[in-house]
């Protein structure tokens, strides 16, 4: 595998939140909310082997909504079931 170097720009900006590193400049699409103080550009260096593998990257993402899926339905059903007990447990008007 092969060896990469990219250049990049780094973007740093004040808002009232704190400050903030980006890889694009946030103070032009909104210059009321950001200040920028200051580019700087960084050399990153990676051998081609370290990248994951696209379709490990799109299985364990896949992965990662399905536990979010899990636990929203057995929230749901959770409260579902409460809710029918409760409903039972109300004495019948006649």
């Amino acid at each position: 595998m092969s060896r990469i170097s990219e250049k990049i720009k780094i973007y740093i900006t004040d808002s009232p939140a704190g400050r903030h590193h980006w890889t694009h400049n946030v103070a032009e699409a909104s210059p009321d909310f950001y200040t920028l103080r200051g580019v700087v550009e960084v050399l990153v260096e990676y051998d081609e082997s370290d990248l994951v593998d696209p379709s490990e990257a799109a299985i364990a993402q896949a992965e990662a909504a399905l536990e979010v899926a899990r636990k929203e339905f057995n929230m749901k059903e959770h409260e579902l079931l409460e809710r029918i007990q409760s409903l039972r447990a109300l004495p019948h008007i006649k």
